[in-house]
C-alpha cells in the first residue's frame, strides 16, 4: 500500500503498481484489517471494479478524487 487518502470522514488505501501483476497483498491485508468502504489500485491494467476493489489505469489517476466522493 502506497497512500492513505482521507475524504471527509472516510479513509481509502491506494496502491500504485508499475507492472501488471494482480497481486495486491498489502492492499488486501489493509482491507481485511480495517474494512474500508473501497480500496484502490493504480496500475497499467484496464478499469475494473469488484466488490470494494477498484483498479484504475495509471493514465486515469486524475479520476481518483472523484471516486472518493461516491
Amino acid at each position: 500500500m502506497d497512500f492513505i487518502v482521507q475524504s471527509n470522514n472516510d479513509i481509502f488505501p491506494v496502491e500504485v503498481k508499475s507492472g501488471i501483476s494482480r497481486k495486491a497483498k498489502s492492499l488486501r491485508s489493509y482491507a481485511d484489517k480495517y474494512g474500508p468502504e473501497k480500496i484502490f489500485r493504480l496500475s497499467p491494467r484496464n478499469f475494473a471494479e469488484d466488490d470494494n476493489f477498484v483498479n484504475l489505469p495509471l493514465y486515469a489517476a486524475f479520476v481518483l478524487p472523484h471516486l472518493f466522493k461516491r
